[in-house]
């Protein structure tokens, strides 16, 4: 898959679509479509902001600087911690979705919400079905999506766990997995100027004991499952505004 790169902040905003709106009662409740049901739609489409801003900062993140990766530096090891951190961000968001799945399993029966399920194109409906089935059943297929739905709900709350932490700590400074790489520190005068890179190489360890195969790919923002699950949301939220409401063009103020 080809990494898309979102640019600079003003090249980020070219990209985005010209301002629209709705009927705002579009999000609102009536005898065909509950509250929880509404409800339910707008966490999504606050999901999917949440997705394309991790992958914005992933982007900016593994802009190329002329940089080696495995070079002993700060530039790189700056990198290869954000880039952890804004895995973890996402693993987080994964797990707070299927979260959110399982909570509202009651309105996916909804007759309404089924129809607009049916009328999205067959690919994001198929991502969409995958999601559900991650997020609720303890034996979903075996796909990489629901893999990998499956190892973040299980796994993801343990990155804050000590005796883990410690234990990967060991096992990679001082046990057999040490290939003499110290553990890395910048120790400047104020909090911004600090970093603890070894905590990040822990971090990235753990990550790789969740989808060994795939992990490099979803760090970097690029596994299939973050494109197929945010596109599915996407057309699963403008489907159900589509439904209920006409869409209306805003001249933007310059």
């Amino acid at each position: 898959m080809i990494e898309r790169r979102f640019g600079s902040f003003s090249e980020r905003t070219e990209m985005l679509g010209p301002l629209q709106s709705f009927d705002p009662s579009a999000l609102c409740a009536n005898d065909e479509y509950p509250k929880e049901l509404c409800d339910f739609i707008i966490a999504l489409a606050v999901a999917h902001n949440d997705f394309t801003d991790i992958l914005y900062a992933v982007s900016l993140v593994n802009s190329p600087d002329g940089k080696t990766p495995g070079q002993r530096n700060r530039a790189w090891a700056l990198r290869c911690g954000i880039s952890i951190h804004l895995t973890k961000a996402r693993a987080a968001l994964f797990y707070e979705i299927a979260q959110l799945i399982r909570e509202n399993k009651n309105v996916l029966d909804n007759v309404a919400l089924a129809k607009i399920i049916q009328r999205m194109p067959k690919k994001h409906r198929q991502s969409w079905e995958s999601i559900v089935e991650g997020a609720l059943s303890a034996r979903a297929r075996n796909t990489p999506l629901t893999r990998l739905l499956g190892s973040v709900r299980d796994k993801t709350a343990a990155h804050f766990d000590a005796q883990q932490l410690g234990i990967e700590y060991r096992r990679r400074f001082a046990g057999e997995a040490n290939d003499n790489r110290p553990p890395l520190i910048s120790r400047g005068n104020e909090a911004l100027a600090s970093r603890f890179y070894f905590a990040d190489a822990i971090l990235e360890t753990m990550l790789d004991r969740l989808d060994p195969e795939s992990s490099e790919s979803f760090a970097r923002g690029t596994h299939p499952v973050i494109n197929q699950t945010d596109a599915a949301i996407f057309f699963l939220v403008t489907g159900f505004i589509s439904a209920r409401s006409a869409w209306r063009s805003i001249v933007e103020e310059v």
